[in-house]
């Protein structure tokens, strides 16, 4: 969620019964940020670290740190993306009894409950696309180039 006059992400809504993540890509750092309620970030840190994600607390001057935690995830490798797959599959596994409500980048999200994976999968494989495609604008413009580049 952003307010109207920003794009720094706001506070992820309570809501009993659903656990809301929310992935933002800073592919400028090689990483991703997982956003989420204050009571949810040990947890799912410790399933990130478990499944040999490079994972850590992370703030911005922006966020309350009360309202809102942040894990930055490193995406240096394809691989990271599988394994971020399976770290949110293992923290919905341990938590069957809740929705969890994944959103990438405030544009694509799915809910899991359950074992209902295949949605997930589908949009990390859209995730990561998007990722790339970001990061490659990036370089080129850090390269001098207008990201306009019509070959890529």
């Amino acid at each position: 969620m952003t307010s109207d006059h920003d794009s720094t992400p706001q506070p992820l809504p309570a809501d009993n019964g659903v656990l809301r993540i929310r992935i933002d890509p800073a592919p400028i750092l090689g990483a991703v940020k997982l956003r989420v309620a204050p009571e949810l970030a040990p947890e799912l840190l410790a399933v990130l670290q478990e499944q040999g994600a490079e994972a850590s607390y992370a703030a911005e001057f922006s966020i309350d740190p009360a309202a809102q935690s942040i894990i930055s995830v490193a995406i240096a490798s394809g691989t990271a993306w599988a394994t971020l797959r399976t770290a949110i599959n293992a923290f919905a596994n341990r938590n069957k009894n809740k929705e969890l409500h994944v959103n990438y980048g405030g544009e694509q999200s799915v809910s899991i409950k359950g074992s209902s994976k295949r949605d997930a999968a589908a949009l990390f494989a859209k995730a990561q696309e998007s990722f790339e495609a970001v990061a490659a604008q990036q370089r080129r413009q850090m390269s001098g180039g207008d990201g306009d580049d019509a070959a890529g």
